[in-house]
């Protein structure tokens, strides 16, 4: 049985709406970065992921600081709470603050390509 017959679960919908609204509210300058948005970061699918990393290229230093911060003490509160395609992508910003919180962000993932 062909599975592209079936239409995109009501779920998966939500997920997307909440993240993109949530990506929207954290981009903004003038609005807090609550956990509920925070949260809605968490195991994103590669085309989520993707859309992050577009948004993150907009976004001044201090809010990118401030995020990876937040977000770290975020996965630091919550166990169920899954960050670390965003941590590892952030390893690569320009900003050493921005890296350094994706490192300790990272503690706890033994994935390979991070040792080598």
């Amino acid at each position: 049985m062909n599975t592209n017959q079936f239409p995109k679960s009501a779920t998966s919908d939500k997920r997307q709406a909440r993240f993109s609204r949530a990506l929207e509210l954290i981009l903004s300058p003038d609005h807090d970065l609550a956990r509920i948005d925070l949260e809605a970061m968490s195991n994103l699918s590669q085309a989520q992921l993707a859309q992050f990393q577009a948004a993150w290229q907009t976004i001044s230093l201090q809010r990118r600081q401030d995020l990876a911060a937040a977000l770290l003490e975020l996965s630091e509160d919550r166990f169920d709470i899954i960050f670390n395609d965003l941590f590892d992508w952030m390893l690569q910003d320009e900003d050493a603050r921005v890296r350094s919180l994706s490192i300790e962000g990272l503690w706890e993932d033994d994935n390979v390509r991070q040792i080598t």
